[in-house]
């Protein structure tokens, strides 16, 4: 294996996902003439920086890809033995994903939660090491919480609890209440 160099990140690193959506063809400086035009021109110029090659002559380096407009940079980096050739693309799509909706239990703080609900302290230390979100209570059932260490009987009550705050936020009754919080002031 002969290695000339390492292979490296140049420019801009932020809108790549993007950049390899218009096929390495539009710059992504927002302020960049070429952006404007239509059609397109092709201002995009492409520079292979080789790292190395194995003995089997796969090579592995960096392509800088850069706009002849306003100079706007970015790379990707290469292996000749990788699928996809560009591999930090593996995980792009080509289209920019759909956002998620909010969860219904996203603005729910679990500590507050399990006050509300006069959860046993025990029932939260056998929790805690989980580091449960409010999401992820929500979709709890008494199996999944047995499976994490609970008793029958606390499974029982943290899905009652689970249920009645579901019907909660369904119907819009559902409202936090810091004031539910002891104080983590110490009293003199």
């Amino acid at each position: 294996m002969a290695a000339w160099g390492s292979q490296f990140s140049t420019g801009d690193q932020g809108n790549r996902e993007e950049f390899w959506r218009s096929g390495f063809q539009t710059c992504q400086n927002s302020s960049c003439q070429s952006r404007k035009q239509d059609p397109k021109p092709k201002t995009i110029r492409s520079e292979d920086v080789p790292a190395g090659c194995r003995m089997n002559g796969d090579g592995y380096g960096t392509t800088v890809f850069t706009c002849s407009e306003c100079g706007w940079k970015t790379s990707f980096q290469y292996d000749d033995a990788s699928e996809p050739y560009y591999y930090e693309t593996r995980d792009f799509r080509d289209t920019p994903p759909i956002p998620r909706p909010p969860h219904p239990w996203d603005g729910v703080s679990v500590e507050e939660w399990y006050f509300r609900h006069n959860i046993d302290p025990r029932i939260r230390s056998k929790l805690r090491p989980y580091a449960l979100s409010a999401v992820d209570l929500s979709e709890m059932t008494s199996p999944r919480l047995k499976a994490l260490g609970l008793k029958l009987d606390e499974a029982q009550t943290m899905v009652q609890a689970i249920v009645e705050t579901r019907r909660q936020l369904d119907n819009g009754t559902y409202h936090e209440k810091s004031s539910i919080l002891p104080s983590s002031k110490p009293t003199t």
